[in-house]
């Protein structure tokens, strides 16, 4: 019923990667692209998740952290680069034994190489207990440019 009210006044709806609109992130992606870096070598990129899922959630199932959790870098950085990742290497870890016993991964880390050569590592994490947490460098043949989190205290 929504959906034919939003056709019936004519609302556009945009269905994508958030990261992509994200002000900060654009920042980022105007850098590259200006080449204020260089040629991107290297790029760091770290997902907190927040509020961490219940245990319950977990304990079911709970979703692959890799798929749950890395899509929106995974496009972002691909965006970014303009390039296409050719190899992918994950691991990933369990915070405790109940969720080691139940085959339960709540932590990873996806190294993936680009067909132009850049390597990014992805570190993922579903215990950001502390806050949302998402951090984005890309170390270039001239510079570095990030995006950090923003919060209200500055002290770490």
């Amino acid at each position: 019923a929504t959906k034919d009210k939003d056709i019936d006044a004519k609302v556009h709806l945009c269905c994508g990667f958030q990261r992509r609109f994200d002000p900060s992130y654009l920042s980022l992606y105007n850098q590259i692209k200006s080449d204020s870096i260089g040629t991107p070598l290297t790029a760091s990129i770290f997902f907190g998740d927040h509020p961490v899922p219940s245990r319950e959630f977990l304990l079911q199932g709970g979703g692959n952290i890799i798929s749950d959790c890395s899509a929106h870098d995974v496009d972002y950085i691909r965006w970014v680069l303009g390039d296409e990742v050719v190899c992918v290497y994950a691991t990933g870890t369990s915070s405790d034994e109940e969720l080691k016993e139940t085959g339960v991964i709540d932590n990873a880390t996806m190294v993936m190489k680009f067909k132009k050569g850049t390597v990014v590592t992805l570190t993922l994490s579903r215990g950001a207990n502390y806050g949302y947490d998402q951090r984005c460098e890309i170390f270039g043949s001239k510079g570095l440019a990030s995006v950090k989190n923003i919060s209200e205290d500055a002290s770490e």
